[in-house]
C-alpha cells in the first residue's frame, strides 16, 4: 500500500485505526455491562417463569393472573429496555461492517489526490482490495472477537461463582484412595445393610450463616441402632431441619454428629468428616421428604430410582405402601406415567409412592419427613404399622410426625421447639412430665390406643397378592424373551422424553401409558406467516414500509458510491490521458462519450473544456454519498433494532398472556421443562440472535444484489451467466436451508430434555444426594446422554451450513472467473480500466460474501424457528377468561350456597369421568367436611368448581343459584377463597404474596399476620424460590391469612392441613370457626377430628357420592356406614372422642335452631 499512495497510507490506516479501535472497544465494554445486567434480569424472569409454571394451578384459583402478568411485564419490560441498548450497539457494530472500508479508501484517495497525485484504476481497487483486507480483520473479526470476550468474561464469571458455592460432602464421602480401595457396588446394589446408631452432641445449624436464632440450637440426641425415633413439634420448630443436618443439606455449624454401624464384632477405623464422625464409608441412607419428590416416569420407575427390581420385594414394598389398590384403579397399573411432578397423581397417592421408594432401598438409616399426612387415618395406621413397625422392623428409623397416637410405639421420642429439643426419652418416661402432657393436650393426644388393631385390614388379601406377584412374574417373563430377540436402536427421542428419566430395566413402550403430549416437531419450509406476523409485531405497516425504503435507499447510497469511484477513476485516468504531452494520449470521440454515459452528468454544464467532471465536483458529489452511507447505514441498524425489540416484547407478552390463560390440560400435558424451553431459549434467540443475523443477512444480500446491479450495468453481457447461475443457486440453497431448518427445529426440541432432566433434579435435590454417589453418577450420565442429543443436532446444524457453504464459495468462483472471461471477450474500444477493477473487485467481494450471506440467510430462517415455537404458543387454546358475566352484581356471591345437578367431570374431554353423577345442595354458611380414600375424587370436586376443566364437565353446578358456566372465571375465582394442598409462595416480598393486588393497607396485612401467629416477620421480607425459607406449616399459615384478607363467602380447604401439626391444625381450625362463621367452608381433610363439626359430611368412593349427611347421624343412625367404618379404623379412644365431639356439636346446632 506504501508503494502505491505513499504518504496517503497512513491517512487511511488512521481512519480506520479511529474508527476500529476506540469505538470498538467502547462497544465491547458497554457490551459486557449490559450482557451482565440483561442476564440477571432475564434469570430474574425465568425464575418466575419456573414459579409460575410450578404454582399455575394455584395462580388460576386465586385468579392471580393479572398480578403475575405485571409482575413478568415489569421485569420484561426493563430487560428489553437493556436488550434494546444493546441491540442498537449492535446496529452500530453491523453499520461499521458497511461504510468503514469506503470510508477509509475515501480518505486515503482524497489524500492522495490532494496531494497532486492522479488516480488510475490500479490505484483506486488495489487500495480498495487492500482496505477491504483491513475492513474484515480490523472492523470485523477483531472487534467481534472483543465482544465475544467481553461476553464470554460474564458467562465465565457467572459459572465461576457457581462452581465456587460450598459442595456437599457426605459423612461417606471418599478420597481417591478410599475409592482404589473399595470393591465398586454397582446401582441398585441388594449387599445386606445393619443399623447405625445416631447420636448428636450439642448440635447448632443455620440455613443462614450469622442469623440469630440459629435453625438448630444445642441440639443433642441419641438414637440406637434400630430404634424408631418419633420427632413432634410445632411449625417451624426445626423438625425436618434436623433431617437435613443428617443428610448434609443443612451445613453443621457447630457440635459433633456421630453415625455408626450397629455392629460390635465389626472393628472400623472412625473417621471425622467436618464434625461428622463415622465408621463406615458405605453407610447407607433413605430419606422419604415432606413434599413428595416425583419425575415424569412410570411409578415402577420412581419407586425403584435406580435399584435392581426384585419381584417379591417390589410387591410387598407396595402392599405395606397401600398401593395395590391404586395400581388396580390406574389404567396401566405401576406402568401408568405420573405425568410432570406427579401432576396425574392425588398427594396421597404421590406421598405413598415416595415413602416406597424410600423403603425399598436397602438402607442402614431411615429418614422419614411426615409421610403420613397426606393420606387418611386408616391408611395411616396400615403404613405405621405395616410398613414403619414391621417391614422396616431392626432398622434404624428417624420419623417426624403430627399423628401423636403413634407415638406410644416409638421407641425415642423428641419434642422440638424452636430449633431446640424441649423434651426427649420413650413414652412412659416423658408421660410422666408435665410439659408432655400439655404437648400431649395441645396436640389431642389420645394415650389410650388399642394393640388390637395393631394388624389392620389391608387392601387386598393374601391370595389377592399372591396372584397379583404370580401376574407380574409372568409379564416380566414375556417381556424379557420379547426383549431377548430384539434389537433397540438409540435414537434421539422426540416422544415423551421425561418419560424416560431414571428408566429401570422392566419397561416396556407399548405398554406405557403416555400422559405428557408428544412435543409438536414442524418439519419442511419456514411458513411465511411467521415472518409476517413477527415483522407485524414490530410496527404498524407505514412504520415497516419507512425501513423497508431505508434499507433500499441506503444500498443505491452505497452501490452509487461504489459506482461512482469507477467513474471518477475513469475521468481522472481520461484526463490523464488527454494532458499526457510524453506519451501524447487522446481519448477517441467513442471513449470520451462512453464515459458521459456512464454517468448522469452529461446533460449537465458540469463538465470542463476537456468534456470531464472536475476533480474538485466529483470529490464534492463522493464525499455527499460517503456521508449519506455512513448516515442511512447506521440509521437503518438502529431503525430495524427498535422493531426487533418491539416485536420481540410484543410476542413474548402475547405468549405469557396465552399460556398463562391456557386450560390446565395443557399443563397436564407438557412439561415443565418444555413450557420453560419457549420463555429461556426461544426468547433468548428471538431476543439477542435474531436481530443481530437478521440485520448482518439483509446488508449483505442488499450488498451482493447491489453488486450484480453494478456489474450488469458495466457488463450487459453478464445477465446471462447471472441469470443460469442464479436458478442454481436457488435450487441448492431452498434445499440448504430445508436441511437446516428441520435440523434447527430437532435442535431446539433436543433442548426440552435438558431443562426437564435439570428442573426435576433440582426439585428432588435432597432425596437423590441421599441415595449416594452411584445414583449421582447415573443421573450425570442421563443428563449427557440428553445434553448429547443436543449437541449432535447442533453439530450437524453447524457441519450442514459449513458443507453448504463451501458449494457456494464454488460458485462464487465460477462467477468470478465470468467476469474475467467476459471483459476479454468483449470489444475493448468501450472497456475502462475503472470498469474492469469495478466489476472485478465486486466479484472478488461477492465470492467471500455468497456462502457467508447464505449462511446468514439460512441461520435466520433456523433462528425463526424460534419465532416459530414463541408464535405456536401464542395461539393455545385459553379458557374463557375476560368474558363478561351476564346480569352479575358487583356482590353477587353474598351467601355462598353451591348445588350440584347430575354432575359429571373429567379432566379431558372423552376420558372416564373422576366424578360420577353428584347431586347435592351445600346450603349457604353449611360447614361441610368432605372425606374418602386417596383418588376417591375429593381433589376433583374442587376442579369442578373452580372450573379448571370447562371440557370435561358435564351437568350443572349452581353458585347463589347462578350457573358456573354464565360466571366468568375471574369473577368466579376472585369470590372463592381456597388454602390449597401444597401451599405455594412466590419469590417476591411477603407483602406480595399476601395481597398482589395492592388493596389492602399494611396495618391490615400486619393484623392478619398476627391473628394467624406468624409474628416478628416483616412485610418487606424476601421469600426465597418456592417459599423454603419458610416451613410448610408456616406457608399454610401465610395462604391462610390471604383467605382471611379475601373475606369471600366460600372458603374451601384442601387437605390444608395434612403437614402441619395437630397444634397448628387447632389454630387453623379455631380461625376458621371463629373469621369465617358466616360462611360456606369446604372441608378435604383426612384428620377426621377436623370436620368432626361439620353440618354435613360427604363420603366420595371411585368419583361418586356414597354418603352425604350429619357427621353425628351417619355415625348413630347406621353404624356400618362408611363414615361409621373410617372413624372405628382410628382407635377406640378417639372412635369414641369423635363420637362425643360429633354429638356435642349436633345438640348446640339443634339448640340454636330451636331457639331461632
Amino acid at each position: 500500500m506504501w508503494q502505491i499512495v505513499g504518504l496517503s497510507t497512513f491517512a487511511g490506516i488512521g481512519a480506520l485505526l479511529l474508527m476500529a479501535v476506540p469505538l470498538q472497544t467502547y462497544i465491547s465494554i458497554i457490551s459486557g455491562k449490559l450482557r451482565g445486567k440483561i442476564a440477571q434480569l432475564t434469570d430474574r424472569r425465568i425464575q418466575l417463569m419456573s414459579e409460575i409454571i410450578a404454582g399455575i394451578q394455584v395462580i388460576k384459583m386465586y385468579a392471580w393472573e393479572k398480578s403475575f402478568n405485571n409482575v413478568i411485564s415489569f421485569t420484561r419490560l426493563s430487560e428489553i429496555k437493556l436488550i434494546k441498548y444493546s441491540s442498537y450497539l449492535r446496529g452500530i457494530y453491523l453499520s461499521l461492517m458497511v461504510f468503514t472500508e469506503r470510508t477509509t479508501l475515501f480518505i486515503a484517495l482524497i489524500t492522495y489526490v490532494s496531494m497532486g497525485n492522479s488516480m488510475t484504476a490500479h490505484t483506486t481497487f488495489t487500495l480498495a482490495g487492500y482496505f477491504n483486507i483491513l475492513q474484515m480483520v480490523g472492523v470485523i473479526f477483531f472487534p467481534q472477537a472483543l465482544i465475544m470476550c467481553g461476553e464470554a468474561i460474564i458467562s465465565i464469571k457467572r459459572i465461576q461463582d457457581f462452581l465456587l458455592l460450598d459442595e456437599i460432602l457426605n459423612s461417606t464421602s471418599m478420597d481417591l484412595l478410599d475409592v482404589k480401595t473399595l470393591k465398586k457396588q454397582p446401582v441398585g446394589s441388594t449387599e445386606i445393610t445393619t443399623s447405625v446408631s445416631v447420636e448428636l452432641n450439642r448440635v447448632s445449624a443455620s440455613w443462614i450463616t450469622g442469623r440469630l436464632p440459629p435453625t438448630l440450637c444445642g441440639v443433642s440426641l441419641k438414637i440406637n441402632g434400630g430404634q424408631l425415633c418419633s420427632i413432634i413439634g410445632p411449625v417451624g420448630s426445626g423438625k425436618s431441619s434436623l433431617l437435613n443436618i443428617l443428610l448434609h443439606e443443612l451445613p453443621l455449624g457447630a457440635g459433633i454428629i456421630k453415625l455408626l454401624q450397629y455392629d460390635k464384632g465389626k472393628s472400623s477405623v472412625v473417621r471425622n468428616n467436618g464434625g461428622f464422625i463415622t465408621d463406615s464409608l458405605e453407610l447407607k441412607i433413605s430419606y422419604a421428604s415432606q413434599e413428595p419428590w416425583l419425575f415424569s416416569g412410570t411409578i415402577r420407575e420412581n419407586i425403584l430410582f435406580g435399584e435392581t427390581y426384585e419381584i417379591k420385594r417390589y410387591q410387598e414394598i407396595t402392599q405395606v405402601c397401600s398401593l395395590l389398590h391404586d395400581f388396580k384403579q390406574l389404567p396401566k397399573g405401576d406402568l401408568t406415567i405420573v405425568g410432570d411432578r406427579g401432576a396425574s397423581l392425588s398427594g396421597g397417592q404421590r406421598a405413598r409412592i415416595n415413602l416406597a421408594r424410600a423403603i425399598y432401598r436397602q438402607a442402614d438409616l431411615y429418614l422419614l419427613d411426615d409421610p403420613l399426612s397426606a393420606v387418611d387415618t386408616r391408611v395411616a395406621r396400615h403404613l405405621f404399622e405395616r410398613c414403619i413397625l414391621n417391614f422396616l422392623q431392626g432398622k434404624t428409623r428417624i420419623l417426624i410426625t403430627h399423628q401423636v397416637h403413634f407415638l406410644k410405639q416409638a421407641d425415642i421420642i423428641a419434642v422440638m421447639e424452636h430449633g431446640f429439643i424441649r423434651n426427649q426419652g420413650s413414652f412412659n418416661s416423658l408421660k410422666s412430665s408435665n410439659e408432655f402432657n400439655e404437648i400431649l393436650n395441645q396436640l389431642n393426644e389420645d394415650d389410650t390406643i388399642e394393640k388390637k388393631d395393631n394388624y389392620i385390614k389391608s387392601d387386598v388379601d393374601d391370595d389377592t397378592m399372591d396372584d397379583e406377584v404370580k401376574r407380574i412374574e409372568d409379564y416380566e417373563d414375556k417381556v424379557f424373551r420379547r426383549r431377548s430377540t430384539m434389537q433397540v436402536s438409540r435414537r434421539i427421542s422426540t416422544r415423551s422424553y421425561d418419560s424416560h428419566l431414571f428408566m429401570s430395566n422392566v419397561r416396556t413402550m407399548e405398554q406405557v401409558e403416555e400422559v405428557v403430549d408428544d412435543e409438536e416437531i414442524v418439519t419442511g419450509k419456514l411458513s411465511n406467516q411467521v415472518f409476517i406476523r413477527y415483522f407485524r409485531k414490530g410496527g404498524r405497516i407505514i412504520t415497516l414500509v419507512l425501513l423497508a425504503f431505508n434499507f433500499v435507499l441506503s444500498q443505491v447510497v452505497i452501490s452509487g458510491s461504489d459506482y461512482w469511484l469507477s467513474y471518477w477513476t475513469n475521468s481522472e485516468t481520461a484526463r490523464s490521458c488527454i494532458h499526457d504531452t510524453l506519451h501524447h494520449c487522446k481519448l477517441s470521440e467513442g471513449e470520451s462519450n462512453s464515459i458521459l454515459n456512464n454517468t448522469l452528468l452529461g446533460s449537465y454544464s458540469l463538465l470542463d473544456e476537456d468534456g470531464l467532471l472536475p476533480t474538485n465536483y466529483a470529490i464534492y458529489i463522493y464525499t455527499i454519498l460517503i456521508v449519506g452511507c455512513i448516515v442511512l447505514s447506521i440509521s437503518r441498524g438502529i431503525f430495524f433494532m427498535t422493531v426487533c425489540s418491539t416485536a420481540g416484547k410484543k410476542l413474548h407478552d402475547d405468549m405469557f398472556f396465552n399460556v398463562i390463560h391456557a386450560t390446565m390440560l395443557f399443563f397436564n400435558t407438557n412439561s415443565y421443562g418444555r413450557v420453560l424451553n419457549r420463555f429461556s431459549k426461544d426468547i433468548g434467540a428471538m431476543d439477542e440472535i435474531l436481530p443481530k443475523t437478521a440485520l448482518e443477512a439483509l446488508q449483505i444480500i442488499l450488498v451482493m444484489i447491489g453488486i450484480l446491479v453494478v456489474i450488469i450495468i458495466v457488463n450487459p453481457w453478464m445477465s446471462v451467466p447471472i441469470i443460469i447461475i442464479g436458478v442454481i443457486f436457488y435450487i441448492i440453497q431452498r434445499y440448504c436451508q430445508n436441511t437446516i431448518q428441520d435440523m434447527k427445529r430437532l435442535e431446539s426440541v433436543a433442548k426440552s430434555p435438558v431443562f426437564s432432566h435439570v428442573s426435576t433434579t433440582l426439585n428432588g435435590l435432597s432425596t437423590i444426594r441421599s441415595r449416594g454417589s452411584n445414583v449421582q453418577i447415573m443421573l450425570c450420565k442421563q443428563f449427557d446422554e440428553y445434553q448429547n442429543n443436543h449437541t449432535s443436532a447442533w453439530y450437524l446444524s453447524l457441519a450442514i451450513a459449513s458443507a453448504f457453504g463451501f458449494i457456494f464459495d464454488f460458485i462464487a468462483c465460477i462467477f468470478t472467473a465470468c467476469v474475467c472471461f467476459s471483459f476479454i471477450l468483449m470489444n475493448r474500444d468501450n472497456i475502462f480500466g475503472g470498469s474492469v477493477g469495478l466489476a472485478i473487485s465486486q466479484s472478488l467481494i461477492l465470492s467471500g460474501m455468497l456462502q457467508y450471506g447464505i449462511r446468514l440467510l439460512t441461520e435466520v430462517r433456523s433462528e425463526m424457528t424460534a419465532v416459530e415455537r414463541i408464535v405456536q404458543y401464542t395461539d393455545l387454546p385459553r379458557e374463557p377468561f375476560g368474558e363478561p358475566s351476564s346480569n352479575l352484581s358487583e356482590h353477587w356471591l353474598s351467601r355462598g350456597k353451591i348445588q350440584m345437578k347430575s354432575v359429571f367431570f373429567s379432566y379431558k374431554k372423552g376420558d372416564p369421568p373422576v366424578l360420577k353423577n353428584l347431586d347435592f345442595i351445600l346450603e349457604a354458611g353449611w360447614k361441610v367436611g368432605i372425606v374418602g380414600r386417596t383418588g376417591a375424587g375429593k381433589s376433583s370436586i374442587i376442579a369442578a368448581i373452580f372450573r379448571l376443566a370447562d371440557d370435561g364437565l358435564q351437568g350443572e353446578i349452581l353458585i347463589d343459584d347462578k350457573d358456573l358456566m354464565s360466571i366468568e372465571l375471574e369473577d368466579l375465582r376472585k369470590n372463592i377463597s381456597i388454602i390449597p394442598q401444597q401451599p405455594i409462595l412466590f419469590s417476591e416480598s411477603l407483602r406480595y404474596n399476601l395481597d398482589p393486588f395492592s388493596k389492602h393497607s399494611d396495618d391490615d396485612l400486619y393484623n392478619v399476620l398476627r391473628e394467624v401467629e406468624l409474628y416478628n416477620i416483616s412485610l418487606d421480607q424476601r421469600v426465597s424460590e418456592g417459599g423454603t425459607n419458610f416451613s410448610v406449616g408456616q406457608r399454610q399459615l401465610i395462604c391462610l391469612a390471604r383467605a382471611i384478607l379475601r373475606n369471600n363467602r366460600i372458603l374451601i380447604l384442601d387437605e390444608a392441613t395434612a403437614n402441619i401439626d395437630p397444634g397448628t391444625d387447632a389454630l387453623i381450625q379455631r380461625l376458621i370457626r371463629s373469621k369465617f362463621v358466616n360462611c360456606t367452608v369446604i372441608t378435604i381433610a383426612h384428620r377426621l377430628n377436623t370436620i368432626i363439626d361439620s353440618d354435613r359430611v360427604l363420603v366420595m368412593e371411585n368419583g361418586s357420592v356414597v354418603e352425604f349427611a350429619n357427621p353425628y347421624e351417619l355415625l348413630v343412625g347406621n353404624p356400618d356406614s362408611y363414615f361409621s367404618r373410617m372413624v372405628a379404623e382410628t382407635g377406640e379412644a378417639m372412635t369414641k372422642q369423635l363420637l362425643e365431639d360429633a354429638k356435642k356439636y349436633h345438640n348446640s346446632r339443634s339448640i340454636s335452631v330451636h331457639r331461632t
